[in-house]
């Protein structure tokens, strides 16, 4: 059966250490569009911080953002599909035991908004300089990150907190696994993404297929990470790179070659040979 869409995570899959990709692979996803084959960034970014040179391919229509609380078609700038933590639990979250002593960020209006005095917080930490460069793209500082998304009154697509050491992410993750109402995951050692219950890239991309019409042996998905886990365990046609975490690496049912070895290029081109010949 041929493959119509296929489904890639970006940090630590698609992109490098500078949060770029090759332009081998690059072509490889242009290739795949031109040849009729979706190609849908699946992500735990706000479409704010997706990096622009993604966004330069035109053909890139539709985005799984979030860790899939959000499916948006930036063509005609909708959100096909959302799932997201009330204002009154996203305030409920931030201000969980152990929360002041984390960099905290919230993701609402499809941007990621983070206090000011984050590096405070995060003194020391071996994250900060990950944090550091995150920032830098399309994210938006705040003085009070409490009060900015209370006087917003506004659901938020995903709340992620990044620690100064493993004591302080158990003392978040055992306060917030009290609360029993959300989904939460990982993509480093020192960080917790949180989003609604319910909410992952397996249920984003679900709920994409739902609207195009693809059965789950009509996709690839491709990932690294531990927010990647539920999609690569979804569908025959899993690949996790050869950097991806060991849990990740279980799910999948294919391996490929690095992130920075064009792994997503790779993939890509055994799937458009393999669709010549069915």
């Amino acid at each position: 059966m041929k493959i119509k869409a296929v489904f890639s995570d970006l940090d630590g899959t698609l992109l490098i250490d500078n949060f770029k990709t090759s332009q081998e692979n690059i072509d490889a996803i242009t290739a795949a569009l031109n040849s009729g084959i979706d190609f849908i960034p699946t992500t735990g970014r706000a479409i704010s911080d997706v990096p622009q040179q993604l966004k330069s391919v035109e053909k890139i229509r539709n985005f799984i953002l979030t860790n899939g609380a959000t499916v948006f078609d930036r063509q005609k700038n909708i959100i096909l599909y959302k799932n997201y933590i009330s204002c009154k639990d996203a305030l409920e979250l931030m201000s969980t035991e152990g929360a002041s002593k984390c960099c905290v960020m919230a993701f609402l209006d499809g941007q990621v908004h983070y206090q000011k005095d984050w590096e405070k917080r995060l003194a020391g930490s071996p994250v900060c300089p990950v944090v550091a460069e995150f920032l830098m793209y399309g994210c938006k500082e705040v003085e009070n990150l409490y009060e900015y998304v209370k006087n917003r009154n506004k659901s938020v697509e995903k709340i992620t907190f990044f620690f100064t050491d493993l004591d302080n992410r158990i003392d978040v993750i055992n306060n917030t696994l009290l609360l029993e109402e959300f989904e939460l995951s990982y993509t480093l050692e020192l960080n917790l993404e949180i989003t609604n219950k319910g909410v992952n890239k397996a249920n984003g991309i679900k709920e994409f297929c739902k609207i195009k019409g693809y059965s789950m042996d009509e996709i690839a998905v491709i990932g690294d990470s531990g927010n990647d886990i539920e999609m690569l365990s979804l569908t025959k046609n899993s690949y996790a790179v050869e950097n991806a975490v060991e849990k990740a690496k279980l799910s999948a049912k294919f391996s490929a070659p690095k992130n920075t070895e064009n792994g997503v290029a790779w993939v890509i081109n055994k799937i458009l040979k393999e669709n010549t010949l069915d």
